[in-house]
This record gives structure tokens, sequence and C-alpha cells, in this order.
């Protein structure tokens, strides 16, 4: 529990300063599911984080690109990650949209602040 609140917090704290030092004053919005899996977390984070949806091929760090695949591909940076427990990436050409995706227990959460 103590890291899905210091994970989770961490992120939406996160986004808030980023909204409000990058997009003050400008509409955005917030699209994500949560879903419950009997997978193991390491197989969500391969199938998600590790040449899944999100294609990451020079570690985790801050800058560092990836690209997120769904009906095309999309370049993006990476923010901050915890293998396992979260990833958070930036957008650019999705007007610097948030990527958010969080595993806890038995529950994935994707979530894209645009």
């Amino acid at each position: 529990m103590y890291d899905a609140l210091l994970d989770g917090w961490t992120y939406f704290m996160f986004n808030l300063v980023f909204y409000l030092t990058r997009h003050r004053g400008k509409p955005r919005g917030m699209a994500g599911k949560r879903v419950t899996t009997d997978l193991a977390c390491d197989a969500v984070w391969e199938r998600l984080v590790v040449g899944g949806l999100v294609t990451v091929a020079g570690g985790l760090a801050p800058d560092t690109p990836f690209e997120l695949h769904l009906d095309q591909t999309t370049q993006g940076a990476v923010v901050s990650a915890r293998p396992g427990h979260y990833f958070t990436g930036t957008l650019p050409s999705l007007d610097d949209s948030l990527l958010f995706i969080e595993l806890e227990g038995k529950h994935v959460g994707l979530w894209l602040s645009t």
C-alpha cells in the first residue's frame, strides 16, 4: 500500500506541476483505465514496458527516448520509472502529454494526461 501511494501521488503531484509550468490555462484531460490481472508484475512489466506497448531502447534514465505503440508509433522521453512498479514519460507530439503506467499487486493502470 505504501509503494502504491508513494508512486501514485508522486506521479499525480508531478502531473500537477507539469500542467502549471507548461500548460497553465489550457484545457487538459486525463484518460485512464485500471484493470485486474492474474499475471505477475514482472510479466506485465515485460509486456507493457519492455518491448510491448512501450519500447525503451536505452534504459529508464530520465530523458531516454521511448516509443509508444498504439495505432501508430509515437516518440517520447522517459520522465521516471521504477521497474515492476511504474513508468512515466512525456509525449511531445501529443501536445506534450504524459503517460503513466502503474502496477499495484494485481492491478494495472494506464493513464494519459493530454
